[in-house]
């Protein structure tokens, strides 16, 4: 059944994309001499420059060579991603998270990784010595430190917008990760 209708689109695009030349006027002739309103012959023309973009993103993405190393990077973080989840449903109290896996080989991820352990290991001492109430204690200060620190973040990029609206001149570009080494 399925393949059917699959057949059936198929045929209906490949209908369309055949029968689309003769659907627009021709150079010269007018709306009116076609028998067609304007917006129905703009929306053909978005129609045919959607499918021929979209049939050249494809046509790139099936001839670029090979990026092996890419690929052994994407399959390993994918499958321990998914075995981490599988051990989570198995073993509730285990540790690592899988989304772990999502930000590792990333820039972000080596410079933010300190980071993230260091916050795991305040959560974990505080739910082993000071159990849940511990835990809910602790919480109001953890969300004032990621409060302060996206706070930290945005107040510089407001004062950009700001001196940007007012001079007409680009901002000094600002992130919070340190810059990369060449």
């Amino acid at each position: 059944m399925r393949r059917e209708r699959a057949g059936e689109r198929h045929h209906a695009l490949r209908s369309v994309l055949t029968h689309l030349p003769a659907l627009t006027p021709r150079h010269g002739e007018s709306y009116s001499a076609s028998g067609r309103q304007p917006c129905q012959v703009a929306g053909e023309r978005a129609l045919a420059r959607w499918l021929r973009r979209d049939s050249d993103r494809v046509r790139r993405f099936t001839q670029r060579p090979s990026k092996a190393p890419w690929l052994i990077a994407f399959g390993g973080s994918l499958t321990m991603a998914l075995a981490f989840a599988m051990i989570r449903l198995r073993w509730p109290k285990w540790p690592l998270h899988p989304v772990l896996f999502l930000d590792w080989f990333t820039y972000a991820g080596r410079m933010l990784s300190a980071s993230f352990l260091g916050g795991w290991m305040i959560k974990s001492l505080v739910t082993r010595f000071g159990g849940a109430s511990g835990y809910q204690r602790l919480k109001p200060l953890m969300f004032g430190l990621i409060a302060g620190e996206m706070l930290g973040g945005i107040v510089p990029m407001l004062i950009g917008l700001v001196c940007w609206l007012v001079t007409g001149l680009p901002p000094k570009t600002f992130s919070f990760l340190p810059p990369r080494r060449s």
